[in-house]
């Protein structure tokens, strides 16, 4: 049976993995994918460097650390709901950072101020739905073709 720490640590390498595939095929990629690629890479390389700080936890404890390591997750999934956005050529909002706030504060409030680990699963777990919903809705209301990757994607 594995154990949490090894889980990250693989979770880590496949994710480092899957961005530096990205990064090698970036050249491969059509104009109008390079950015959208580029934005999932950055996004993957966010949630790795959350998933390194939630580990980092085993020695540097602090409420600073897990607000850190769920804001830094939530704004890697922002960088995928992103992705799709460029992938179709939509403009950028302002509110797609308003997940990454909310999961930052709200980890602090229930951490430091009124700890509940059920606070701070909460808030990050509606903050994560917030930004995949985005996705979906921009899956499911963008078509540009029926194509087996659109259909993949609503999949997962």
């Amino acid at each position: 049976m594995l154990d949490p720490l090894t889980g990250f640590v693989f979770a880590i390498l496949m994710m480092l993995l899957n961005g530096s595939v990205l990064g090698v095929l970036r050249r491969e990629f059509p104009p109008a994918l390079q950015m959208a690629g580029d934005q999932w890479r950055i996004g993957t390389l966010l949630i790795t460097c959350g998933m390194i700080v939630f580990i980092s936890q085993l020695m540097y404890q602090g409420p600073w650390m897990r607000a850190l390591a769920n804001g830094l997750l939530t704004l890697g999934v922002t960088l995928y709901s992103r992705a799709f956005r460029r992938f179709h050529g939509l403009p950028d909002r302002y509110w797609m950072l308003i997940p990454t706030f909310l999961t930052v504060l709200g980890v602090l409030w229930f951490d430091a101020v009124k700890p509940s680990l059920m606070g701070r699963i909460t808030v990050s777990s509606l903050c994560w739905l917030w930004v995949l919903l985005d996705s979906l809705w921009l899956l499911l209301t963008q078509h540009r073709e029926r194509s087996a990757s659109r259909a993949v994607m609503l999949t997962i």
